[in-house]
């Protein structure tokens, strides 16, 4: 080896050759060290695309010329390989470069991955919350078709709550007039009886004579209160 080689490793030349085919040329002429043929020199390189290069080398102790491809290098019979530096400073520029791309690459998928997961979680929750909302306007379908469903079946129930209240009018001498059920609100109106017992808009009816809510108890309303 002189100032102008450097000598490597085997397996480090096969890695070289089989990444840098376009510049192989440079390593024509350079000495291998052969464990069973002894010296040798490099007479040629035969390029190919997709594969690993054919290297050809003229040994002192053989009669032709011995044919490798770079993956030989890497066994024991190919212990060592003088080549120029500036072939081996290259090889190792274009290593660090292959090696950054590479991180670059893992980089933007990681990102990618990142950016995927983080539209992934932002669907989910407008799924989340369609659905709770969607949910909730089921519930409050069904609750509501389930309150006019017991109102329908307790007709008894209002029956006597009429009937207690057109007595409680006879009694007073008022006229009966009718009553109206007001549309349920969530903040209905609460009061309550002069018999104690609580009222509200959403579940009593209302006397159309005073507006007043009738108790489903006793029948009264505000059309007369000493009545």
């Amino acid at each position: 080896m002189d100032n102008n080689t450097v000598t490597i490793e085997a397996s480090q030349f096969s890695d070289f050759a089989k990444d840098n085919q376009d510049i192989l040329e440079m390593v024509v002429g350079c000495i291998v060290i052969h464990s069973v043929y002894g010296q040798g020199t490099i007479a040629g390189i035969k390029k190919r695309d997709n594969h690993i290069p054919i290297i050809y080398v003229s040994f002192e102790s053989a009669d032709s010329v011995k044919q490798f491809n770079s993956n030989t290098f890497k066994l024991d019979r190919s212990i060592s390989v003088d080549i120029p530096n500036k072939f081996y400073e290259l090889a190792l520029l274009r290593e660090k470069e292959r090696a950054v791309l590479v991180q670059l690459s893992e980089k933007k998928k990681t990102m990618q991955l990142d950016k995927h997961m983080a539209e992934m979680i932002e669907i989910k929750a407008k799924n989340t919350e369609r659905h709770e909302k969607e949910q909730k306007i089921k519930a409050d379908r069904e609750q509501a078709a389930e309150e006019q469903r017991l109102r329908l079946l307790d007709k008894d129930y209002e029956i006597r709550t009429i009937e207690n209240h057109k007595s409680h009018l006879h009694n007073a001498g008022i006229a009966y007039k009718g009553y109206i059920y007001k549309e349920k609100t969530s903040i209905p109106w609460r009061t309550h009886c002069f018999c104690a017992r609580d009222l509200n808009s959403n579940d009593n009816p209302i006397c159309i004579q005073c507006g007043y809510i009738i108790c489903d108890y006793c029948g009264r309303c505000m059309c007369r209160r000493d009545a």
